[in-house]
């Protein structure tokens, strides 16, 4: 099983790993949960304030065993715990519209969207049995929680691709341990729903991996280029070291014969790994190229490479893209 946590956190892990305290400063109790408050009412999922404001408690329960011992601090504890409230939490789930390929996945993540009257951030957890998954990303804003998981890997037999989703609240280590020292208890559980998703697409178990973007969507930042409107208009996968247009890769260049008024750009990419990465980039890109100047009378207006595979679509050779 592979687990995959979109946003984790190991904060007291952190703060417990070292033997000397990082700050000198001891920061009382009231300071902290003001801090902690804060994070939690501008909605911030920043990692390291996180692990600073953990750090600093530790600081604080190994200076001062008895810092949440009396009832004016119990009470400060119960009213920050209190702030987290359970949660029902339904997300819908997105598949892109392309083909899923037992030993590559999707060349896009597929997205998950909520909008549950959350007042404090949470974390989305996701892991299966049957395939390989890794998080591409997560943002909380507003009470909304939209996040991206790539599916990198799938089982030839549909039924065996399930994702399992799980949430809690960004701040709960503190409040295990708020509970722990100042003998106080919360209910901030998360039901978060479809705790199993089942994905809708029908695995091919094929190296020739196209995935036709439909979706409306820039990928500028994807392909690193500035200035021009973009569109995804191709993604074309290649088996690993090889420049070699296949059957199907053909077939999917053929549907420009009936655009003649697109304007497009081509980029190859190298794979990781591989011997004269840029060079099998360079001949992916060019290949695509010529076969779109010779068959189709699509106007290309620009031919480019990068050694490195794209960093939002790791698998993808080539990608191609509409210039408006």
């Amino acid at each position: 099983m592979r687990i995959v946590y979109l946003l984790m956190l190991s904060l007291f892990l952190v703060a417990c790993s070292s033997t000397q305290p990082k700050k000198e400063v001891t920061y009382t109790l009231t300071e902290l949960l003001e801090r902690a408050d804060n994070l939690r009412r501008v909605g911030s999922t920043d990692e390291a304030a996180y692990k600073a404001l953990s750090a600093d408690f530790m600081v604080l329960s190994q200076t001062d065993k008895n810092y949440c011992s009396k009832s004016e601090a119990q009470h400060e504890a119960k009213t920050f715990i209190d702030k987290f409230t359970p949660l029902h939490c339904e997300a819908q789930v997105i598949e892109p519209a392309e083909k899923l390929f037992v030993k590559k996945g999707f060349v896009s993540p597929i997205e998950i969207h909520t909008a549950c009257p959350a007042t404090s951030p949470f974390t989305l957890e996701a892991d299966s049995a049957a395939m390989a998954i890794s998080g591409a990303g997560m943002n909380f804003k507003d009470g909304k929680m939209d996040a991206r998981l790539r599916i990198e890997s799938a089982q030839l037999d549909k039924e065996k691709n399930v994702i399992s989703f799980g949430a809690h609240y960004f701040a709960e280590p503190l409040l295990k341990k708020l509970e722990a020292d100042c003998e106080q208890k919360g209910n901030y559980a998360i039901e978060f729903l479809p705790m199993k998703y089942l994905v809708q697409a029908t695995p091919e178990d094929t190296e020739d991996a196209i995935a036709l973007q439909t979706q409306d969507r820039a990928v500028d930042s994807a392909a690193g280029i500035e200035g021009d409107a973009l569109q995804a208009k191709l993604l074309l996968r290649f088996h690993k070291g090889s420049m070699r247009l296949s059957k199907d890769t053909r077939t999917a260049l053929d549907a420009f014969k009936e655009r003649k008024e697109v304007s497009l750009r081509i980029t190859g990419y190298g794979d990781k790994r591989v011997k004269n990465a840029e060079k099998l980039a360079n001949l992916r890109a060019r290949a695509t190229a010529s076969y779109l100047e010779e068959y189709t009378d699509i106007n290309i207006v620009e031919v480019k490479w990068s050694k490195m595979p794209n960093k939002d679509f790791p698998h993808a050779g080539v990608i191609i893209e509409e210039v408006r």
